[in-house]
């Protein structure tokens, strides 16, 4: 069944393509002359069992904003959000009969049923015709589509997260970190030890396993495997009891050492396994207005020259240290006055860019976050009037999805 398609001139359909067929074809959304590729696979263990192949089969599909689903005799056997923002979003609704040899497809009770309009969060300006599709954390936790789409939700707030490359999105909230499927499903979850007092970031690393950051009596890392087993913990030196001021956005290094900032010791540290720390970065330098500056280092972000970028909450910079320590760039409001609001979150984009979140922005006429160049020109932002923007995860750019590992 083809659905959001359009004729071409050679009398083929090009668009979605809701399929049926054996021996693995049933429920799977096939991108016909176009892509030419599945881009949503069924799972046949689950749709078997409801087949009725030679009586009637009841297929629902069911398209809302950039997300398609498909249904057969109640079972869901396919959830595809598109990533691209070039791929239409309307268009026509046709049956097919394969060629190739004799066949016999019968359809019947075709009915078609307008849905509500799609929600839409917050708005993105850029005069330069940027738009982004992108996960944003704090107060709300929501999928943002590069039309403003409301993709998927979850009610709790976050501290952290990030979609991964199954589309599942993992999320830091604050007692637990869980894994959650485009429906809502939980497939993963760690719930935060005893001892302690908070999560303020998970993440996926490369071998499978997520990296979880904790606060409290026992600061440190974990890693933790799909089953739900600690394989590594890293303990932790933040220089206060003050739990949710202890460290926020960690990150493992391609050497094995681990990259952590910590507010209150106005220190970016980097750890080994055994949680010796074999590198300092210190955010109270004279040169960025001392201790009085409050310069509490947020995100810890290596950069592929050997850089590190840290956004400084209430210091409101952004400023990338070079491997002594030395500060090589700096963003602050002196550029862009009111824009930079207790900055938390940060992702440095392929094109040099970097998007920064203004967790503290109280002033509507001020982006909750925003695309600075490297010379420091705004060039994207997002406004809305209650958002509150911890960390942010951007998934694409005008329609194309983002290269490599997200540096954020």
């Amino acid at each position: 069944i083809q659905f959001r398609s359009e004729f071409r001139p050679d009398g083929h359909a090009s668009g979605y393509q809701a399929d049926i067929g054996d021996p693995g074809w049933w429920g799977c959304i096939y991108d016909e002359h176009r892509r030419n590729k599945v881009i949503a696979p069924s799972d046949m263990a689950k749709v078997g069992p409801v087949l009725k192949r030679d009586d009637w089969n009841a297929y629902v599909i069911r398209c809302e904003g950039a997300r398609s689903q498909l249904w057969i005799n109640g079972v869901q056997t396919a959830d595809y959000t598109e990533p691209e923002a070039g791929i239409a979003r309307e268009g026509r609704i046709a049956v097919q009969i394969h060629s190739g040899g004799a066949a016999k497809v019968e359809f019947k009770d075709l009915t078609i049923e307008e849905l509500a309009a799609v929600p839409t969060y917050g708005r993105q300006v850029s005069e330069a015709g940027i738009t982004h599709s992108f996960l944003i954390t704090g107060p709300k936790t929501i999928l943002v589509g590069e039309d403003g789409a409301v993709l998927w939700e979850t009610p709790e707030n976050s501290r952290d997260g990030n979609v991964l490359p199954s589309g599942n999105i993992l999320v830091a909230h604050a007692k637990h970190a869980r894994e959650y499927t485009r429906d809502g499903g939980v497939v993963w979850e760690y719930k935060l030890s005893s001892e302690n007092g908070e999560i303020s970031r998970a993440t996926r690393l490369a071998d499978g396993v997520t990296m979880v950051v904790e606060l409290g009596m026992k600061p440190q890392i974990l890693e933790i495997d799909a089953a739900g087993k600690i394989v590594v913990t890293v303990p932790l030196q933040p220089e206060t009891g003050n739990v949710h001021m202890q460290t926020r956005m960690a990150r493992k290094l391609a050497n094995g050492n681990y990259l952590v900032p910590h507010l209150l010791a106005f220190a970016v540290k980097e750890y080994d396994p055994s949680g010796k720390i074999v590198r300092t970065i210190r955010t109270d330098l004279e040169e960025l207005g001392g201790r009085a500056a409050e310069n509490w280092p947020f995100t810890a972000i290596p950069l592929a020259n050997g850089n590190t970028l840290v956004n400084l909450t209430h210091g409101n910079k952004s400023v990338e240290f070079d491997a002594e320590g030395k500060v090589v760039w700096q963003v602050d409001n002196s550029t862009n006055p009111g824009i930079f609001a207790d900055p938390c979150g940060a992702h440095r984009l392929p094109n040099g860019n970097t998007i920064i979140c203004s967790y503290g922005q109280g002033d509507a006429s001020k982006p909750r976050i925003f695309e600075i160049t490297p010379d420091k020109k705004v060039v994207w932002e997002f406004y809305h009037d209650a958002a509150g923007a911890h960390e942010v995860h951007v998934l694409t750019t005008n329609g194309e999805i983002l290269a490599g590992e997200p540096l954020r």
